[in-house]
Parts: C-alpha cells; structure tokens; sequence
C-alpha cells in the first residue's frame, strides 16, 4: 500500500492542502476553488519544506509551479 501524507492549510487563501504519495514522488494540490493538480517528481525535501512554509501560495508560485511536470486532476 501507498503511504499517502495530507498537510492542510486552513488560513490560506489559494493552497487548501496536499498531499505527497512518497513511492511515486508525486505531489497533489488542493486548490481552496476544489481543483486538484498532481505534480510529478517531487523530492521529498520539497513536500517538507512546502508543510512547513510561512506562506502555502507564495510557496507554490516560487517552488512547484512552472518547475514540475502535471495533470489536472478535477
């Protein structure tokens, strides 16, 4: 079975939560609009610091996007 871990961010107002699927290295954003994106070949080290960011947007914008490969999910 797949380990899957889940961050939640309450207080944000793009990022809802994520979660991180180790084996395959691949990333899901839940966007708080419901959709949801999977970035591929994510390092572990870039989920962790992503559940500790100050700020879940401003991270998403300088570190996942327009650096991963994705898919819409829905």
């Amino acid at each position: 079975m797949t380990q899957i871990e889940k961050t939640r961010f309450p207080d944000s107002t793009a990022v809802g939560a994520i979660a991180y699927r180790a084996s395959e290295r691949a990333l899901d954003v839940t966007f708080v609009s419901g959709q949801v994106y999977r970035y591929f070949d994510v390092p572990a080290e870039v989920y962790d610091r992503f559940r500790s960011a100050e700020s879940a947007g401003h991270f998403l914008h300088e570190e996942i996007l327009d650096r991963y490969a994705f898919k819409r999910l829905r």
